[in-house]
């Protein structure tokens, strides 16, 4: 609404402008080529003053609705200024004012959000391609893919720490090569069949316990960390399979 009336208050301006440049030319004309028995008229006098007025009245509801900064439900947002930088405090879902032309608002999503490698439960059902999975080497020095879903959730907090010092955005800058690098650090410290079978939990939550506190320096609240499959080297597959078999 500010906004429209402050477009409309231009408009205004510039058609009242217009209209009086118009009848100025018609009047020169009538001056010019004078119509017999018919009176030229007065000369029309120009609205300049009017129209600068509107200019100026129009900058008012600009800057109001500038200074209005709406925060969805959802995400939370933090103050940048122009002068002093990140502002400390968080912007929580609804109306907040800010100065205008000097600070605008960064908007962070916090809600739940997932990071998965490999093909999911969804893709499956929708027939799509298996997706790249997190290849990482077992302590005999075989490669073992991984599907890992991570559920995390920015810290509305700590939003003002996050704008000021981390890359964005943080779903492609810090959680994958965090979460790669975990398992990577974690899993040559065991067998493949420990991975695949015998320590298996034992493995998902030492990862887990390591991704938490390593995104929680940085802002992160690491909900759950989930091992849904792992994808075993062809020939090793084929072996265990036939062990498992001949038990």
């Amino acid at each position: 609404l500010l906004l429209s009336a402050g477009i409309a208050m231009f408009v205004t301006a510039a058609a009242i402008l217009a209209y009086d440049a118009y009848l100025f030319v018609a009047f020169r004309r009538r001056r010019l080529h004078p119509t017999e028995g018919v009176n030229p008229g007065p000369e029309p006098s120009s609205r300049w003053r009017t129209s600068v007025a509107l200019v100026m009245l129009a900058w008012a509801p600009l800057l109001v609705s500038a200074a209005i900064v709406i925060v969805p439900a959802g995400m939370a947002g933090v103050r940048v200024s122009q002068t002093r930088g990140t502002l400390a405090g968080t912007l929580y879902p609804g109306v907040h004012l800010v100065m205008p032309m000097i600070e605008h608002v960064e908007l962070f999503n916090t809600r739940d959000q997932l990071f998965t490698t490999g093909v999911t439960e969804d893709a499956l059902v929708k027939g799509a391609a298996k997706g790249e999975a997190l290849h990482v080497q077992a302590k005999e020095g075989l490669t073992l893919g991984l599907a890992i879903t991570v559920r995390y959730q920015v810290d509305p907090k700590r939003l003002d720490y996050i704008e000021a010092n981390l890359p964005q955005p943080l779903e492609k800058e810090i959680v994958p090569p965090v979460v790669a690098t975990t398992w990577r650090e974690l899993a040559p410290n065991y067998t493949v069949r420990e991975v695949f079978s015998a320590k298996r939990e034992e493995v998902r939550q030492r990862a887990s316990e390591l991704i938490r506190k390593r995104l929680a320096n940085d802002g992160i609240v690491v909900k759950e960390v989930m091992l849904r499959d792992i994808e075993l080297p062809h020939e090793y597959a084929k072996g265990l399979e036939s062990l498992l078999l001949k038990e």
